[in-house]
């Protein structure tokens, strides 16, 4: 999540590497820890002709500020993602509060497919254990791995990539991964409900969750066969974006958020629900008539009168 300012530590000057730096890296370091395109949480991405054009500096001595600060293990980099991560932001920069963790999840869930999500995550575990569990409830467990300072960025990613957990490769075989839209709709639903009701019962955001596959399979339902009863060849099926519509609108309903908690009576009842919404519109935008009416009249009258 993106705040207006970033906290940079007194000690950062005084640190025993900062110190044997030369200007050009110390420059590079202030810049990340500060730059506008710099998430506050310190992972985020970050194309290197980005801090070119910044920090107006040529190839040469970028890419040897650069090397310095892989070398220190003060950022990592993911080359094809270019995905920049600050190790230690975490410790001087985490979320303070329920909201803001929520808040930079949404962030991280926009960020490009990266390894280094899964050391962020570790991180967090050293620095916000709060942070860290909402974290593994979204993401999963963090893989562990044992680095050498010898070990380069390329190493780590392939041992990152190629030492699949039991539960990644089982997670790859689900037919609804973290990027299906059923999940993706099914975690907003969830969310929407935790908001109106924190102690509701709903399911792991987790794909290998049972549960959750069968609130992502009604979804799917809803989206390819439509209401309960239909078939698929009645083409009554729902679009995301109407059933995002039809779901943020039942969740802001005060009968409908207490009766709609799960996808399968969302369902049951998405034709009431549907017609519900479009009489409120309706009524919204007669509303909105009848109240440029009055203006209008108010002020056609008042020209009159003079």
């Amino acid at each position: 999540m993106k705040y207006r300012y970033n906290v940079i530590s007194n000690d950062f000057w005084t640190d025993e590497k900062v110190i044997k730096w030369d200007l050009d890296t110390k420059l590079l370091a202030v810049y990340l820890l500060s730059c506008p395109h710099k998430m506050t949480e310190g992972i985020f991405r970050l194309p290197k002709e980005y801090i070119a054009a910044d920090l107006d500096m040529g190839k040469e001595r970028l890419d040897k500020a650069f090397t310095k600060l892989l070398e220190d293990d003060f950022i990592k980099y993911d080359e094809e993602a270019k995905i920049l991560f600050i190790t230690k932001s975490l410790k001087y920069n985490a979320p303070d509060n329920p909201n803001q963790e929520k808040s930079a999840i949404k962030w991280l869930e926009r960020l490009p497919k990266t390894y280094l999500l899964n050391e962020f995550i570790a991180s967090a575990k050293k620095y916000k254990e709060s942070f860290f569990e909402r974290l593994v409830e979204r993401f999963g467990e963090p893989q562990t791995l044992t680095l050498t300072q010898e070990q380069t960025q390329t190493q780590i990613k392939n041992k990152c990539s190629d030492s699949k957990s039991e539960r990644d490769q089982q997670v790859e075989n689900l037919k609804f991964d973290r990027k299906s839209m059923p999940f993706k709709t099914a975690v907003m639903f969830i969310d929407l409900i935790l908001e109106n009701n924190p102690r509701a019962r709903t399911p792991k955001k987790d794909p290998a969750d049972k549960k959750m596959a069968d609130w992502c399979t009604e979804l799917e339902r809803l989206h390819r066969l439509g209401p309960v009863g239909a078939v698929e060849n009645e083409n009554k099926g729902y679009s995301w974006k109407e059933i995002w519509n039809i779901i943020n609108f039942c969740q802001q309903d005060d009968f409908w958020k207490t009766n709609i908690l799960s996808p399968g009576k969302l369902r049951k009842q998405i034709i009431k629900l549907e017609n519900k919404m479009k009489r409120a519109e309706n009524f919204k935008k007669d509303e909105e008539i009848s109240i440029l009416q009055a203006v209008y009249a108010g002020a056609k009258k008042e020209e009159e009168g003079s």
